[in-house]
């Protein structure tokens, strides 16, 4: 029967391990290929397999631990097998395959291994952050270990806010800092309402001399929004003008969050000075609507909110202040040079 000439085939491989040493690895690996040729029972081939693994270790032919792992996986959609001993397997293939040498073959099937796991989504944030956290504490620095901490909670959804991948990604970050991982730093800050720490990080990946242009140029309007919106408006001006430097097609949104910026801040002095920042907000809209005609509507209807803070007529007279006169303006640490205007 076909039953018994599997048997025979996979016998004779057993044979030639035992009496054949030198022979002993080649020929488990030969048995786990006829396994995943001729099981079709994923418990059968997860077993068969298993025990193939933990002879040959790093030895075990690549293709083995990732059909390994393909069969726990069904396992476990078949309710049969638990998602810590899915992720076991995962990460004992993933230790083995490390250890073997890098092939092409080798690299490509770690990335089908990696691949077929995070799909899988067997993984729940929760059975991560338990899996990882006691051997991150254990070896916090391990970079590979923390390399792929980042890689799997980042792949797994709504698993990116907890302390542990926060610890990763600082982690990494040290070891080989980049203006990709700084800036998911930022991301990360700026999600848990640490706005100092995070405008910290987005500052420090604009710092590196390989970032290109278009990308700096988004990243300080970026930085520039985030400035904003938490009253900081000194660093904001500066990023949205910078970022309107940068790049042509961010002048109108630049522009209109720097006059957004000098119509929200508070200036101290007389009468004239607490309110020329107005003078300065609407020569910025005015510029962000001819940049983005796309603005225009949001522009005249903040125009129309701050002209009616400019100082009368009379007011400004009696500080010798008179309509189109040039006026310069220091205020909540920005500078600026603008136009008098007067309500008529």
């Amino acid at each position: 029967t076909r039953a018994a000439l599997v048997d025979s085939l996979l016998m004779l491989n057993d044979l030639r391990a035992e009496y054949y040493p030198n022979y002993a690895v080649a020929a488990m690996n030969t048995k786990g290929q006829y396994m995943t040729q001729f099981y079709k029972d994923p418990k059968a081939l997860y077993e068969g397999l298993g025990k193939i693994v933990a002879v040959n270790q790093e030895k075990t032919k690549p293709s083995l631990l990732l059909l390994q792992l393909n069969s726990a996986i069904d396992m476990f959609k078949d309710g049969n097998l638990g998602a810590e001993e899915v992720i076991n397997t995962y990460q004992n293939a993933i230790a083995l395959i490390g250890k073997a040498e890098q092939t092409e073959d080798v690299v490509k099937t770690k990335g089908d291994i990696e691949g077929l796991f995070i799909t899988s989504q067997v993984a729940s944030c929760d059975n991560l952050i338990a899996l990882f956290t006691p051997r991150y504490e254990a070896d916090p620095e391990n970079i590979e270990l923390v390399t792929n901490i980042v890689k799997m909670m980042g792949n797994t959804e709504g698993c990116q806010n907890n302390d542990l991948f926060l610890k990763a990604v600082t982690k990494m970050h040290a070891n080989e800092p980049s203006a990709a991982s700084a800036y998911y730093l930022y991301k990360l800050h700026a999600s848990k309402d640490e706005n100092d720490t995070a405008v910290k990080y987005l500052e420090e990946a604009l710092a590196f001399p390989d970032l290109d242009s278009q990308t700096k140029a988004n990243y300080q309007l970026e930085l520039a929004t985030f400035c904003t919106k938490n009253g900081m408006n000194g660093k904001a001006f500066s990023a949205a003008m910078k970022a309107a430097e940068l790049d042509p097609a961010n002048q109108g949104k630049a522009y209109y969050l720097i006059g957004t910026i000098w119509g929200s801040v508070r200036c101290g002095g007389n009468e004239v000075e607490r309110r020329a920042n107005y003078w300065v907000a609407v020569d910025y809209l005015q510029k962000a609507k001819a940049a983005d005609e796309s603005l225009t509507a949001d522009c005249n209807r903040l125009i129309g909110s701050y002209s009616v803070y400019y100082p009368q007529k009379a007011e400004a007279f009696m500080y010798d202040i008179v309509d189109g006169q040039s006026y310069s303006v220091n205020c909540g640490g920005m500078h600026a040079t603008t136009t008098v205007r007067t309500q008529k």
